[in-house]
Formats: structure tokens, sequence, C-alpha cells
């Protein structure tokens, strides 16, 4: 649903402006939420430690994410697009192991390959479609 949402809100936005008025509405929805969690109490201990990772969420992971996804479905498609967001949990397990120390297991060694042929095979036959598209990240 998200997709096909953004996809047509493409059809008049920029994939920056999608993304940032993405990110106003779920601030706005979840906001309620946030608060009946004591939010404005809790901020009172946020040290500048913690305003450098809410950035670092925020700008670079989830802005530049969505920035670069919006971008891909306007270019490429919907559904072609989609299919990326499965790669979504293995930099996270790669991520995990790189900085955090986290232990590799075979099983998610091996579903993760599963996972890579996967998005490779769904966009294979797309590959020659597209070709010539400039994306911001190339695929």
């Amino acid at each position: 649903t998200y997709t096909i949402l953004g996809k047509m809100f493409l059809k008049k936005l920029t994939p920056l402006e999608a993304t940032s008025w993405a990110c106003f509405l779920g601030t706005i929805l979840l906001l309620p939420f946030a608060l009946e969690k004591n939010l404005l109490v809790e901020i009172k201990n946020i040290t500048a430690f913690d305003l450098l990772h809410f950035a670092n969420i925020g700008l670079l992971s989830t802005c530049l994410g969505f920035i670069w996804y919006y971008d891909a479905v306007a270019k490429i498609g919907a559904a072609t697009a989609s299919s990326f967001i499965n790669l979504v949990p293995i930099t996270g397990i790669l991520f995990g192991f790189l900085f955090l120390g986290e232990a590799l297991s075979i099983s998610l060694i091996v579903g993760s390959m599963i996972v890579i042929v996967g998005v490779y095979l769904i966009n294979r036959k797309h590959s020659t479609k597209y070709k010539g598209k400039k994306l911001i990240i190339p695929l």
C-alpha cells in the first residue's frame, strides 16, 4: 500500500517532497502514542549523544533511504522497487555483525543468500526495460 500510494504521489511530487510529507504525516499520526508514553517527561533526559543518534536515524537511515526508494519507484516502477525492501533485514544483519559484534549463524547466511538471489531473479527480467534510466543509486 505504501509503495502504491507513493507512486501516485510521485506524479506531482519529487522524491524529497514525498519523503518529507510521509515523515511529517507519520510524526503527526504517531505523536498521540508518544505522548501517552510520557514523551514530554523523557525529553528532559535527552543527551547530545542521543541527539546525534536521532539525527543519524532521521537523516541518514530514514530520509536518505526513502528518497532513494521513491526515486526508484518513480523511475523503475513500484513492483520492481518494492522487491528491494527484502534487502533491509540483510543490511541490519550485516551492520549488526560489523558494528555491534553480533554473531552470524549459518541460517542467517543461507537466508540472506536466498533473499539476494530472489531479488536478483525478480529484477533480472526487468533489467533491460529500465536500461538508460538514471537512478540515484544504480541497480
